[in-house]
């Protein structure tokens, strides 16, 4: 056995140029079989310094090939503004993975899903209102066309037959699940589209591919019967089942078996105990490999830094900034601990050594507890939007977010009263809503505390004189990434009218506050607990000696945001439960003085603070590790 795993990794390296194919159902270089040892590793929810350990990682566990999605909203985020660098560098995440001896399945969507927001669709898709997604129609079409007519051609030098690792590339992604192809024309011509559109730009010697859940209704609604692309599952608890679905979608002879979502964990809402599995569950991947190839998702989770957490529906559930999936491989880069107590990355390792050759595992990354960090100072948000806001815009009447070119964090409606009223209503919102009058709380509302179709909002005001100011303060907390009903309208910001004794009123101010490039300088900090009303941003300072990863306790918070050297880390929402820390990547910090901004509209210290630690805090009710 020993012999034949060093002869299959010694084939491994030295295929070269040898053509990738399918044969007798089983992929092939040349007459050479070859299994596809896979994990999900998204690039995006990684900082970059930290890519070539976690491919390194990933190596040592077995795997020969790495699976990533592409984001198309972290590439343009404005519409024709293309960034390829930083945590968008796709370009030097292929060559990482290529420079290890591993093989790539790329994920490009245009829909990528993935507990993403909004599916990795760019937020400036929704600027004019609602937009048909994922079917044939314009301007959805156009839009993915341009994309793809920029993505592809710079992906095309990494294939496979061009020398580089990318050996199969994937058409859309679970389109069964909200598409079908079989009852609606527009879904056809659209996969078929697609289909086209990859083979124009990448030619016609990639291997092209769907996935769907692996049974037959699936697969029928969601791919292309025939030779058109090779249609796979995934889940795949019942292999035998997901084999012949598979088979009644390809031609004889031209479907290898392979699983393209081996689940080694699970995703977390905020509010739910985080996710834990049992490691003896994934036995399902020893079965899966011997009946054919597997890709894991996720070999490592990541983080979803920023504000690119998605939701899901149809109960609004906005996910975890933490990305951790309880995958082999942690957040940290720790091996995952499993539900039963057995560490993941072992059991996956002694599975594909019989397969591969299992390489040294690096290091492990230095950890430091930096102590308690002081917000010794503080500021209101509500008076400094003309300094943080990116942009300041005069509107006849409030609308959604994404119409101003909004697409992240708050947006800020204020209203200077011209006339007295007794009642506000607003008609609809998404997704959490604050209303402050002269700069006082006057009330909150979250949607998923109503029927989402109804987020309505009513109270009844009284004070108020003619020169006040109103503030409607909005929320995105992420856009639905799953589920046709829920993406068909996941705006944010005000969506109905803001009606005054049933009346709307004009002339309102709106401020962006995605914090996309935050100048903290600017802001004239005083003490903290100065002005002890919120939302308000708290400031403190963190000497570093040594870099290292750290995690920080929000605990004594409770909901709003952290940057680290003006980077946000993400979201934090402690009366959810589920996650008290935030991951702090060493490449994050400075040595000497680092600044570590709060953004808290909840709760209100005198004296706040936050605490690193060495371990991550996740809500398990059945662990150890739960909440400080």
């Amino acid at each position: 056995m020993f012999l034949f795993t060093w002869l299959f990794t010694l084939g491994v390296i030295l295929i070269g140029n040898a053509e990738f194919s399918i044969q007798n159902d089983s992929f092939a270089f040349n007459n050479t079989t070859f299994k596809i040892l896979a994990g999900s590793i998204h690039y995006q929810r990684i900082v970059p310094a930290y890519w070539e350990d976690r491919l390194d990682r990933a190596k040592a566990m077995g795997l020969n090939t790495i699976t990533t999605y592409v984001p198309w909203n972290i590439h343009e985020r404005q519409k024709g503004e293309f960034n390829f660098e930083g945590f968008a560098d796709l370009s030097r995440f292929i060559e990482l993975v290529q420079s290890r001896g591993m093989f790539m399945i790329l994920r490009p969507g245009p829909y990528i899903c993935g507990e993403w927001d909004f599916g990795g669709f760019p937020a400036w898709l929704l600027a004019n209102g609602t937009i048909e997604l994922r079917t044939y129609s314009q301007p959805y079409i156009q839009h993915v066309e341009d994309w793809f007519g920029v993505l592809l051609p710079l992906v095309k030098k990494y294939l496979h037959e061009n020398g580089g690792p990318i050996l199969m590339v994937q058409v859309e992604n679970e389109y069964g699940s909200y598409g079908d192809v079989t009852k609606n024309s527009k879904d056809k011509i659209y996969m078929e589209h697609l289909v086209q559109l990859f083979r124009y730009h990448l030619g016609n010697k990639v291997v092209l591919f769907t996935t769907d859940g692996s049974n037959r209704e699936m697969l029928k609604k969601g791919s292309l019967m025939g030779e058109t692309v090779l249609t796979v599952g995934d889940g795949c608890t019942d292999i035998e089942a997901a084999i012949k679905a598979q088979n009644e979608m390809n031609p004889i002879g031209k479907s290898p078996f392979i699983c393209t979502e081996t689940y080694t964990g699970w995703l977390t809402h905020w509010g739910e105990p985080a996710a834990q599995t049992p490691a003896a569950a994934l036995k399902l991947v020893e079965s899966i490999l011997k009946a054919g190839s597997v890709s894991l998702y996720m070999a490592h989770g990541g983080t979803n830094f920023g504000f690119y957490s998605g939701s899901n529906y149809p109960s609004y559930l906005p996910d975890l900034t933490s990305y951790d999936y309880n995958a082999p491989i942690s957040e940290n880069g720790d091996a995952g601990i499993g539900k039963d107590g057995l560490d993941k990355f072992q059991v996956l390792s002694k599975y594909f050594s019989l397969y591969n050759k299992v390489s040294k595992l690096p290091d492990r990354i230095p950890r430091y507890n930096y102590g308690v960090i002081n917000l010794t100072e503080s500021v209101n948000l509500l008076e400094h939007f003309s300094v943080l806001s990116e942009k300041q815009i005069q509107s006849h009447e409030p609308l959604h977010a994404e119409s101003y070119g909004c697409h992240f964090g708050w947006i800020a409606y204020q209203w200077t009263v011209s006339k007295t009223f007794s009642n506000l209503n607003i008609s609809k919102f998404q997704d959490r809503v604050m209303v402050f009058a002269n700069n006082q709380l006057a009330f909150s509302k979250y949607r998923a505390d109503f029927k989402i179709s109804n987020s309505k909002s009513s109270y009844a005001f009284s004070g108020m004189k003619v020169g006040d100011v109103l503030t409607i303060l909005v929320e995105q907390m992420g856009r639905v990434n799953f589920n046709k009903e829920g993406m068909a309208d996941t705006r944010f910001g005000l969506l109905g009218p803001v009606l005054f004794d049933g009346e709307p009123r004009t002339d309102w101010r709106v401020f962006c506050l995605d914090f996309k490039n935050p100048d903290f300088e600017k802001i004239r900090w005083v003490p903290s607990g100065v002005k002890n009303v919120g939302p308000l941003l708290y400031r403190g300072i963190l000497q570093v000696e040594k870099k290292g990863d750290t995690y920080l306790n929000t605990g004594m918070l409770g909901k709003g945001i952290v940057f680290v050297n003006g980077f946000n880390i993400g979201r934090y929402w402690t009366q959810q439960l589920s996650q008290g820390t935030l991951y702090l990547p060493a490449p994050l910090l400075r040595i000497g003085k680092n600044e570590i901004v709060v953004l808290e509209t909840d709760v209100f210290a005198s004296s706040p603070r936050i605490t690193s630690q060495l371990q991550p805090d996740f809500y398990r009710p059945d662990s150890l590790t739960e909440l400080a």
